[in-house]
């Protein structure tokens, strides 16, 4: 069995865990600051908590980074002596590959990844960047399968991930507001949520 660990189990990081933990061949670990967010998640999918950054670095064989991205050159930096061996994943937006690679101290195969909004309700899309030459091809295999299993995926270059984040990424938030608005306006009209 595989393990698959967050740091950072936050709205995005804990979805991505709910649809990693449906996988047969995988366990969940995380680490979240907050208590109440690995509380929830280990009565939604199993999650094991873990004490630390570290613990999580050391015991996962794909290791997400789930931070804001103001946080991830700490993350990752301090979990640096433990990636031998392992595929990092951030899904932190504007932290390029090159950045990660530089904090890790170069240590391990990087994807980048940028998931969008409906992720958070098992149908979501995922950008995957594979262009990490670290990556070897049973690592670039094992990586689509995973995410392909809990979302749409697409592999892209890095140079086109802000494109997918702006159009793919945020669309699907945009067009749930104005279907809110829609609502909004039939209530005013003098319509019932039922009508």
């Amino acid at each position: 069995m595989l393990t698959f660990g967050s740091i950072g189990c936050g709205n995005m990081g804990g979805a991505i865990l709910s649809g990693v933990a449906k996988l047969e061949k995988w366990q969940v670990i995380g680490f979240d600051p907050c208590q109440a967010a690995t509380d929830a998640l280990h009565e939604r999918c199993g999650l094991r908590a873990c004490d630390d950054e570290i613990e999580v670095a050391q015991q996962a064989d794909v290791i997400l980074i789930a931070v804001k991205p103001q946080h991830v050159q700490g993350v990752v930096e301090k979990i640096a002596p433990h990636l031998d061996g392992k595929i990092l994943v951030s899904l932190a937006a504007g932290v390029s590959l090159r950045r990660i690679k530089t904090y890790s101290g170069d240590t391990c195969p990087t994807v980048v990844i940028m998931p969008n909004t409906p992720a958070m309700v098992g149908e979501g899309c995922c950008a995957l960047c594979l262009d990490d030459p670290a990556l070897n091809e049973e690592q670039k295999k094992l990586v689509l399968e995973l995410f392909s299993a809990i979302s749409t995926t697409v592999v892209l270059h890095e140079s086109h991930i802000p494109e997918f984040s702006a159009f793919i990424g945020s669309g699907p938030a945009f067009i749930f507001h104005l279907l809110e608005s829609f609502v909004e306006v039939g209530l005013r009209l003098g319509f019932s949520y039922h009508d």
